[in-house]
């Protein structure tokens, strides 16, 4: 999601699920059904973590029931795109509420009435519908027959707004508000060290992980939570592509190892399906175990931007190994990154390096 309007913001989050037949009004019944409003939501927590931009991190999701049928979501979205009106970017707060009707009928009472005085979406009437993306039917294994969409704007300003939102799918019900207004400066950073013992130097970091590397190689690090990456280890003096660095990203207490690798993953693709990669191919992909914890790994080359200067990307041909480990709530990728022809060359340091790491929380 780049810099968007706010109407664009919200019809997007409208168009996320998937809604495949906007406008019918045809009632279905249920009867007998088995509560998936949990389901419904972790699927949806996982749809709006795909559709994150290049630019974008959430960094608060927070889930709490409400009764057997219903839950409450409420996120928020940090982009750190800049512009003239957003100098740091903007954060978007989604605070909204799931509920499983005991039919359609009776979820389409609850949405006219909802959203009467709206304006409908006519975004959602989608044709094509990616399976990863369609949220009920991989809840429910059937498809939607009933899509409603509306929203409203609540008050609105060069550069901030407030929206509320609704939509529907057969007997699934989703409303509440969404706020976009400017960053405001930087959040709390993330403290960091170095500490050099013999010939090694140690760099520690609040996000929970410590690594170790040769005290002769530069480094680059960040304390900036809005950035994810938080060391950069070089290890050719005369290409700075060459080295091992450590991401990390918050994750919700539900998501799963093998959630957020598939999402890492799927971003990658993105941007080869977009162009912004060129020849992407995956190498090889296996499980593992990484630092005690279960991992997963993949080998990967393409030809991606590299910014070699403040002014200039040149599209260099590039492999790397990502490994994929979640601890704590946390996301952790630790990439080993060369131009290709660099890659054995710098592999055996490499996996010393990342060998060396450790979760200190």
């Amino acid at each position: 999601m780049q810099l968007k309007p706010i109407t664009a913001i919200v019809v997007l989050l409208l168009v996320l699920p998937s809604l495949s037949v906007a406008g019918c009004t045809v009632s279905n019944p249920l009867t007998g059904q088995v509560p998936q409003v949990q389901q419904y939501a972790d699927a949806f927590h996982k749809n709006q973590q795909d559709q994150l931009g290049p630019n974008e991190n959430i960094t608060v999701w927070k889930q709490n029931e409400n009764g057997s049928n219903a839950m409450r979501l409420q996120w928020t979205v940090v982009n750190s795109t800049t512009s003239g009106f957003y100098q740091n970017g903007t954060t978007a707060s989604y605070s909204v509420n799931v509920k499983q009707f005991a039919s359609t009928g009776e979820a389409t009472k609850f949405y006219d009435n909802v959203s009467f005085g709206y304006s409908s979406s006519a975004d959602v009437n989608a044709t094509s519908i990616k399976p990863e993306g369609n949220i009920y039917k991989q809840v429910t294994g059937k498809d939607v027959t009933v899509a409603n969409a509306a929203f409203k704007i609540d008050s609105f300003t060069f550069v901030t707004a407030q929206m509320s939102l609704i939509f529907q799918q057969n007997e699934f019900v989703v409303w509440g508000t969404v706020t976009v207004m400017p960053r405001s400066g930087s959040p709390t950073p993330i403290p960091a060290t170095q500490t050099t013992d013999g010939n090694n130097t140690t760099f520690s970091s609040g996000a929970g992980f410590n690594i170790t590397y040769d005290k002769t190689l530069k480094t680059d690090s960040s304390t900036d939570a809005s950035k994810p990456v938080r060391v950069y280890i070089y290890l050719n003096p005369n290409e700075t592509a060459d080295g091992v660095l450590v991401a990390t990203k918050s994750v919700s207490s539900r998501q799963t190892l093998s959630d957020f690798a598939s999402n890492e993953v799927k971003e990658l693709q993105n941007y080869s399906s977009t162009g912004f990669y060129k020849n992407f191919a995956i190498v090889s992909e296996t499980d593992s175990t990484f630092a005690g914890k279960p991992a997963h790994t993949i080998v990967w080359s393409g030809t991606i931007p590299m910014q070699y200067s403040k002014t200039i990307a040149t599209n260099t041909s590039v492999k790397e190994m990502q490994t994929f480990v979640v601890n704590n709530n946390m996301g952790y990728v630790i990439t080993y990154k060369t131009i290709s022809s660099d890659y054995d060359m710098y592999l055996a340091q490499a996996q010393r390096i990342m060998n060396s790491f450790k979760f200190t929380s």
